[in-house]
C-alpha cells in the first residue's frame, strides 16, 4: 500500500521536528495503521523506502483538502476529473474513514450571468448526498 499523507499525518511531523524528535510515530495509510517514521535535517524517510524533503511536509501540511501518496516519483494530490459527468472527485483528509469530496461543474449557460461574468454553480457532495452548493463568478474556460 502506498504512503497517503494529510495535514493531519504532517502537522505532528512538523511539530516532532521543531521538538528535535529523531523518530515520530504516525498513520501512512489514513488512520488504518501507524508506523514510525524517522526525522532527519533533509526531511523524513518512510520504512518502506520513499523520502520527502521539509519543503514537501510544509506544502502537504498546508492543504486541508487534499491526501497526497508519496513515491520515489514525489507527490500529487489524490483527484480525478470525469469529462463525462463533469465531476472533479478528491480524497478528502479526515480524521475517521476516508472521505471523497466531489465537486460538480454546470457550464454557465444554465446558470445565466451576474454584472457580466458568466456564473456556474459548484456543489460539493459526500459519500452520504450533499453538503454544500454554492455560485460563483469564477470565469468559465
Amino acid at each position: 500500500m502506498p504512503v497517503i499523507l494529510s495535514y493531519i499525518q504532517t502537522r505532528p511531523l512538523l511539530e516532532a521536528r521543531r521538538r528535535g524528535q529523531a523518530v515520530v510515530e504516525t498513520s501512512l495509510d489514513l488512520g488504518i495503521s501507524n508506523t514510525s517514521i524517522t526525522l532527519s535535517a533533509e526531511g523524513v524517510s518512510f520504512a518502506t523506502g520513499e523520502r520527502l524533503d521539509w519543503a514537501s511536509v510544509e506544502k502537504i501540511s498546508r492543504s486541508e483538502v487534499n491526501c497526497y501518496p508519496i513515491s520515489a516519483q514525489g507527490m500529487q494530490s489524490v483527484q480525478t476529473f470525469s469529462q463525462e459527468t463533469n465531476r472533479l472527485c478528491s480524497l478528502l483528509p479526515t480524521r475517521g474513514a476516508p472521505s471523497m469530496r466531489v465537486y460538480e461543474f454546470k457550464h454557465p449557460s444554465s446558470t445565466g450571468y451576474l454584472c457580466g461574468c458568466p456564473v456556474y454553480m459548484i456543489r460539493l457532495t459526500s459519500r452520504v448526498g450533499p453538503i454544500h452548493t454554492w455560485e460563483t463568478t469564477v470565469p468559465w474556460s
